[in-house]
């Protein structure tokens, strides 16, 4: 065995020293590494920015998504005697939704996606132009035709045959830059589609849009809305012609039912709001004041057997000062709560009879003068709509105060 000439202590300090160098090479074999990467994310960084832009870019090209609509006429309440109707088209147009909204999460994943398949990163490494990178993204993310992918970066229309769209749908007519502009007609996987006028991916200017269920709108449109002047058809023969702003009736219109029926007046966001006309089949109508839908305000009712109300509404129903007539000379007019008589009023029998006084749940009840002519009368107690009493001299001057208020109800 050969012997070493090396003592003990000279070796240790060898040993040493070749750790040392050891150490040394792995630190700089790290720190080699970690410059390369922060290098590499730098470089990312950099590239960062155009990615995004071009992510929210390419957000435009995904298509219209579907929407169900749910149209409902209001029948009419019969609201006691009185034929009163909230009625209407409830008008829901479907919404042409480009997805540009999409969070910033959802973007970071994209993007995290393009890096895990290498998009990007092959991009650095080969300083890819952005245009190059763009129709790579366009082929991961969305599969678009390339028929759509071309008309990118163009200022004029292209006009293309029937594509399918990624997300079902099937679009047909003019393309700008990569987004559906000019004429076109869009059909769903229900089919219900729309043909008309577009604009920067959206519907704008005029066009027909066509429910599975048959309903159809055909009217101005403006940003996927249905905006300005159109007319609604509903397939049961229904239908509203006016104004519209944001897919709600507003401004000026009237609407039609299939039993004759229709109204004519204010719309406000989607429902009768202001002045307007409401008309029945039978011949009733209402002139006068709407709120939601509902009749409320001051107006006017008529029934077709020549009753005529006129007064205070409160939810369909005569609530507050009004005068109702029949065609036979009688009247009523005071106070009414919830569509009958409540408080004090006068009713004219309307052959020289009267009865001043008061009134509950619609029946005669409390204090009241009852006239048999224009200069006889007594007072009397009711309770219920029957009389239950005369009062006497003394019981009279008693109610001296209330019988003068009732006094002054046929003064006024």
């Amino acid at each position: 065995m050969r012997s070493s000439n090396k003592s003990p202590k000279q070796m240790k300090s060898n040993m040493l020293l070749n750790n040392q160098q050891l150490f040394q090479i792995v630190q700089a074999k790290r720190r080699r590494e970690q410059e390369r990467s922060r290098l590499e994310e730098r470089e990312i960084k950099q590239l960062m920015p155009e990615i995004d832009d071009y992510h929210k870019y390419i957000n435009k090209l995904d298509l219209m998504g579907q929407c169900k609509c749910a149209i409902a006429s209001c029948p009419k309440d019969d609201i006691d005697s009185i034929k009163i109707s909230s009625r209407s088209i409830q008008i829901s147009i479907k919404q042409h939704k480009n997805y540009q909204g999409q969070t910033s999460d959802k973007i970071e994943a994209h993007i995290q996606n393009d890096l895990d398949s290498g998009v990007i990163k092959n991009s650095i490494n080969s300083k890819i132009s952005i245009q190059e990178l763009s129709k790579n993204l366009i082929q991961t993310k969305t599969q678009m035709p390339d028929s759509v992918v071309q008309t990118l970066h163009q200022l004029e229309r292209k006009t293309l045959p029937l594509i399918q769209l990624p997300n079902g749908t099937q679009y047909e007519g003019e393309w700008m830059n990569g987004m559906r502009d000019g004429i076109g007609k869009q059909i769903w996987p229900d089919g219900s589609f729309y043909e008309g006028q577009w604009k920067l991916d959206k519907s704008n200017g005029h066009g027909k849009l066509v429910h599975a269920n048959g309903d159809i709108y055909d009217g101005e449109w403006v940003q996927d809305a249905a905006c300005g002047k159109g007319i609604y058809l509903r397939q049961n023969g229904a239908k509203y012609e006016g104004d519209w702003l944001n897919d709600c009736q507003h401004g000026k219109g009237f609407e039609t039912w299939p039993d004759g029926a229709g109204y004519e007046g204010d719309y406000k966001f989607g429902k009768k709001n202001g002045h307007g006309i409401l008309t029945f089949n039978d011949g009733a109508n209402y002139e006068g004041n709407f709120v939601d839908n509902e009749i409320s305000g001051n107006g006017t009712y008529k029934w077709p057997d020549g009753r005529i109300y006129v007064g205070y509404w409160q939810d369909n129903k005569m609530h507050g000062e009004g005068i109702l007539k029949w065609p036979d000379g009688k009247s009523y007019q005071g106070n009414y709560e919830n569509d009958k008589k409540q408080g004090n009023g006068i009713f004219d029998f309307g052959d020289g009879r009267k009865y001043i006084g008061a009134w509950n749940n619609g029946k005669q009840h409390g204090l009241g003068i009852y006239y048999q002519n224009e200069t006889q009368f007594k007072i009397g107690l009711w309770q219920d709509g029957q009389r239950t009493k005369w009062l006497n001299e003394s019981e009279i001057e008693d109610e001296k105060n209330s019988i003068s208020n009732l006094q002054k109800l046929v003064m006024n």
